[in-house]
């Protein structure tokens, strides 16, 4: 089981310390506004700009990279972030 995290700041810290802390932010599922649903998605890339987070880039089970304002993003359950074994 991973650390569980409290929203974009947490995950954007562990992506941005990534080479010092390693692992990855992996979330159960994350749903956009559109209603289309992810699971299992790696996230891998949160942009800010000044202090507004603006987008979200993310990797689909089935290998599809995704870039998504947060804006669209409805809900995403369960981030958690993993440590390399």
């Amino acid at each position: 089981m991973g650390i569980p995290m409290n929203g974009l700041r947490d995950m954007k810290a562990i992506l941005a310390n990534e080479r010092k802390v390693g692992g990855a932010v992996e979330a159960a599922l994350l749903r956009l506004r559109s209603g289309e649903e992810y699971r299992n998605v790696c996230i891998v890339h949160i942009d800010q700009l000044g202090a507004q987070y603006y987008s979200v880039g993310f990797v689909t089970e089935q290998g599809e990279r995704l870039i998504v304002n947060v804006h669209d993003i409805s809900v995403i359950s369960a981030p958690e972030h993993k440590k390399n074994s």
